[in-house]
């Protein structure tokens, strides 16, 4: 599964008309939320002066398939993190019903969460365009490689038992956003960049191509590599060796631990993220693997992966 969850938020602040500061996801994941005053919330987080955001695009822009993307909304989810300490979650919890019928459903449910991890769940099972079931299921199975089909249907029937009204869950979002959570700014500008960065590498590919193709008399050799070309965009950056240059592997990676990651990421139908996470520890690196799926792998390395010498 290809990662599209930067150009999903990218779109969004398209949508809306505001800028791509990472302090807009938090706005992001307001502005989907359900039983919810969206409008009567911003003002709340924002207070004076109200950042413009183009209301009018609100209710249209939803229809994108993109906000439908169970697993971008996941990945988004990873950038917000708890600006409370453990004592002053539990306190937080303690003063707002929600929250606590919330995490004491999930225990009930032998569902079990950390912290920030319990918060994240609350906001993107809140998430108007996502199907809670789902959520729930590709939450624990991307995040922990777990399946829990029976635990959520427990979770789901005792969390149903108590009932809350608009204002409450306005007022319980506005709180989770502004005293709880905070997003991430250096990680998630940092993924907004090497964005923009693979996107300029693709951008130089297509125009190397474009020069190719306008050649009056190409050579022969340059004949055949456009041919060879042809299949993908991408194909330049399938390569094992520019793939590991554009990633910058750290020298601690061994070459066996580069080919089995371009291994994992030339798979389809895989949470890659999930799988990443079995070989590599850290986020920053994990992050810029899991953007660059491989679509025309070199055979010889999936060889020396699968039957090593």
């Amino acid at each position: 599964m290809e990662n599209h969850a930067i150009h999903t938020y990218e779109h969004f602040c398209n949508d809306v008309s505001i800028d791509q500061a990472h302090n807009n996801l938090r706005a992001m994941f307001l502005l989907f939320q359900k039983n919810v005053d969206v409008r009567g919330a911003y003002k709340k987080i924002h207070r004076d002066p109200i950042p413009f955001l183009d209301w009018e695009q609100t209710d249209n822009m939803k229809s994108y398939k993109g906000y439908k993307d169970t697993a971008a909304w996941i990945h988004l989810a990873q950038f917000i993190e708890l600006k409370a300490d453990e004592l002053q979650w539990k306190a937080f919890v303690a003063q707002h019903k929600i929250f606590s019928h919330f995490a004491g459903s999930l225990a009930t449910a032998k569902l079990d969460l950390s912290p920030i991890h319990t918060a994240r769940l609350f906001l993107l099972l809140n998430v108007v365009n996502l199907q809670a079931m789902n959520v729930v299921e590709m939450f624990y199975s991307m995040l922990f490689d777990k399946a829990v089909h029976t635990e959520a249907l427990v979770f789901f029937s005792v969390l149903a038992n108590i009932q809350f009204d608009r204002g409450e869950r306005t007022d319980a979002v506005v709180a989770l956003l502004t005293d709880a959570l905070e997003v991430n700014t250096r990680l998630f500008d940092a993924e907004i960049e090497l964005q923009k960065s693979r996107e300029s590498k693709l951008s130089q590919i297509f125009k190397q191509k474009h020069i190719q193709a306008t050649s009056l008399r190409p050579r022969l050799r340059s004949k055949i590599k456009q041919d060879a070309l042809q299949g993908s965009a991408l194909v330049t950056l399938d390569s094992f060796r520019p793939w590991c240059d554009a990633i910058r592997f750290p020298n601690i990676f061994s070459m066996a631990q580069k080919k089995r990651l371009y291994f994992t990421m030339s798979q389809s139908h895989i949470y890659f993220w999930h799988c990443i996470q079995q070989f590599v520890h850290e986020t920053e690196i994990a992050q810029v693997i899991s953007q660059y799926q491989v679509k025309s792998p070199d055979i010889d390395i999936l060889t020396d992966t699968i039957l090593p010498s």
